[in-house]
Order: C-alpha cells, then sequence, then structure tokens
C-alpha cells in the first residue's frame, strides 16, 4: 500500500483562512464540506505562508468568491518558488543542477 504523501499545508491553517474567504464573500458555512475537500486538495502542497497570501490577496482583488484558478493566481510560481528556495542557500559554491536549473529558467 503507496502511504500518501505528507502535505506542506497545515489542515487547521487551511481551515482557519477557508473560513475567512468564507465570511468575507458571505458564504454560509453549510454546504461548503465538498467545496472545502475540493479546494484542499489543490493546495495542500502549498507553504502556509503562500496560502495565506494567496487568500488575503483574492480577498483585496476578487469581488466574488474565487474560484481556485483565480486563487492560484496569487501564488508564487515555481520560478520564483526556486529563487526563493534558492535565498536560503548558505553555501557560495553552485552544484552543476543547481547552475543546470539556474540556465534553464534564464533560457541562457
Amino acid at each position: 500500500m503507496d502511504k500518501e504523501k505528507e502535505c506542506v499545508l497545515n489542515k487547521y491553517i487551511f481551515d482557519s483562512y477557508f473560513n475567512v474567504l468564507l465570511l468575507n464573500y458571505n458564504k454560509s458555512k453549510k454546504d461548503t464540506h465538498n467545496l472545502r475537500k475540493m479546494y484542499y486538495e489543490f493546495f495542500k502542497n502549498e507553504t502556509e505562508e503562500d496560502f495565506k497570501n494567496a487568500v488575503m490577496e483574492a480577498i483585496r482583488n476578487e469581488k466574488y468568491f474565487p474560484n481556485i484558478a483565480e486563487l492560484s493566481k496569487y501564488l508564487p510560481t515555481e520560478e520564483e518558488k526556486k529563487l526563493k528556495e534558492w535565498e536560503n542557500i548558505e553555501s557560495e559554491t553552485v552544484t552543476e543542477e543547481e547552475e543546470k536549473e539556474l540556465k534553464e529558467m534564464l533560457k541562457i
């Protein structure tokens, strides 16, 4: 039996910010169980910080309750995530793999 991959986004944090969305758009908490499950499946591998920021940006910018695509546009791109990872690297040397990724991102 395959072990399910551990999620990055804490379910409690997700639920808290999903409730913020519901409250902000005057959605009833009842009848949202399936909606909540579906959204969590899409966002469970995002960091808490990225998900929180996406929710807050959606609240600032979306007139209606955001669908998954609208909420996703406020998440960082894969390139932005990779650059963020590199900012935290303490090593001064670049591995061949890192150099290859960087050249691919910069299209060199």
